[in-house]
């Protein structure tokens, strides 16, 4: 299956696991600091394909995260932050990666993760939005 949008990040990160707050963690994301982020990859590839939107390593081409398109509740910009947007889900498949990562924390929401995509954010969070609306296609 084929691809819609595809970024790849290798210096910065590309998609980060927050905490809910004051963690006394920060992430650069190339133009500024993120307070209270658990977890951050970089060397990645984001997907979003006609089902989901996905995220791995580039090599090895390990999963870190795969959010079915139905799955997601809410995609979202952060005030005050450019190329940043937040996705919140239902539910998710995390990888092996992923889930050390984000073990050993009462602190870690389940249910988001955020996405740096620079100057694509805004096409990003528009095709986002017009999928998760229109719900997944499906060929028959």
């Amino acid at each position: 299956m084929g691809y819609i949008l595809k970024k790849t990040k290798c210096l910065w990160p590309i998609i980060m696991f927050p905490y809910y707050e004051r963690s006394h963690t920060r992430s650069y994301t190339g133009k500024e600091w993120l307070r209270d982020i658990k977890a951050d990859f970089s060397c990645a590839t984001l997907y979003l394909t006609e089902r989901d939107l996905r995220c791995k390593i580039i090599f090895p081409p390990f999963l870190l995260i795969e959010i079915e398109l139905s799955d997601i509740t809410n995609i979202s910009r952060l005030e005050g932050k450019s190329g940043l947007l937040e996705v919140r889900f239902a539910k998710a498949k995390r990888g092996l990666l992923t889930k050390l990562a984000l073990s050993g924390g009462s602190g870690i929401p389940k249910d988001r993760v955020l996405l740096n995509l620079g100057g694509e954010a805004e096409i990003w969070y528009r095709e986002l939005v017009n999928r998760i609306s229109v719900g997944p296609k499906t060929s028959t």
